[in-house]
């Protein structure tokens, strides 16, 4: 299966910035990346400050320009300890998988 290395820094409406360690800041402004995925792996490594937060990143979604929650897409949110993969059908959240993984 093709891997594709997501690079937070191009293709995005809104880019992030890189760090002095090599790593990016992603800001809480919707974003939207240009290319399309196919069936590939996606890989990225992530570290939440604050911890408390949850961000996650929606795919197939039936408004990109439009609130999620009123959308029909998937969400894989984070936090330090979880993951969960939710669906929203008309903006009505379903967990379809959550689990701690830390």
């Amino acid at each position: 299966m093709p891997f594709t290395k997501v690079d937070f820094t191009t293709g995005w409406k809104h880019p992030g910035t890189k760090t002095e360690d090599g790593g990016v800041l992603v800001g809480g402004k919707p974003n939207h990346y240009s290319k399309q995925f196919k069936n590939e792996l996606i890989g990225f490594d992530m570290m939440i400050q604050p911890g408390n937060s949850w961000p996650g990143f929606v795919i197939c979604d039936s408004d990109q320009m439009g609130d999620y929650t009123a959308n029909d897409c998937y969400m894989i949110a984070f936090k330090n300890t979880f993951i969960e993969v939710q669906r929203f059908n008309q903006g009505k959240r379903t967990v379809v998988f959550g689990d701690e993984v830390g």
